[in-house]
């Protein structure tokens, strides 16, 4: 196991193995399944991260109507109660293997007069057709994902802005609790920040000069900085 190309201790690779099924949700362990069916290499892999959480989150969306359907009480209030912390909980678990495996399109080895292939999949070469559809799909993941879930988040967290601040509960604010209740009422937004951050580290920070110093002088720098607006501020 490697960050940014630089090889952890044995210690830590066994502490980080440990949690590995629970920060990918179980995906990266059925890789081997997926190349018994034909649903092998990194493309189809990417398409199976983009999807399995989107059919996750319809999943409990289905369950969540149907239960209160049965109960009687299947309003928009109770809807947004009883599925959407799921739902959030789900996306945004899945957000930061999305956005790293995305990017893992953008990194190749070069061989010089053999061209450039894919690093993650180096049956794949940077000139051809299906390297296209590749990045077609990474671009889509990541706009679905780093992109499309910090905005909203922002959208949401925004529409109860006032509830939150006021300290006055609403059948949104509790739904996204989960967004805002481990910081105080005044930085409602900074789950959006983090997520900015895990975006930079774990997404874009990947493809800048892999495995050089300059790249995890970035990282570093980055974090560094983060940590002092954090401790400043005390969201």
């Amino acid at each position: 196991d490697t960050v940014y190309e630089v090889t952890l201790p044995t210690n830590v690779r066994d502490l980080i193995s440990n949690f590995r099924v629970v920060v990918n949700l179980g995906l990266s362990e059925l890789s081997t399944p997926l190349t018994c069916i034909g649903l092998g290499g990194y493309l189809a892999k990417l398409v199976f991260y983009i999807v399995a959480p989107l059919a996750a989150c319809l999943l409990i969306v289905i369950v969540a109507a149907i239960y209160l359907r049965s109960q009687g009480r299947c309003t928009r209030a109770e809807m947004l109660e009883n599925a959407l912390p799921s739902v959030l909980f789900v996306i945004f678990l899945a957000y930061p293997a999305v956005t790293n495996i995305a990017f893992e399109a953008f990194v190749s080895y070069d061989f010089q007069s053999e061209g450039e292939w894919l690093k993650v999949d180096v049956s794949i070469s940077t000139s051809s057709p299906e390297y296209a559809q590749v990045l077609a799909v990474a671009w889509f993941a990541i706009v679905l994902y780093p992109l499309g879930l910090s905005a909203l988040a922002s959208l949401l967290l925004f529409s109860a802005r006032q509830a939150i601040q006021n300290r006055s509960p609403t059948p949104l604010s509790r739904a996204i609790s989960f967004l805002h209740r481990d910081f105080e009422p005044e930085y409602y937004w900074w789950e959006v920040v983090e997520m900015l951050r895990r975006f930079l580290l774990v997404g874009l920070f990947v493809i800048i000069e892999p495995g050089t110093v300059r790249q995890l002088t970035l990282a570093c720098m980055f974090c560094i900085v983060y940590l002092a607006i954090q401790i400043q501020t005390s969201p």
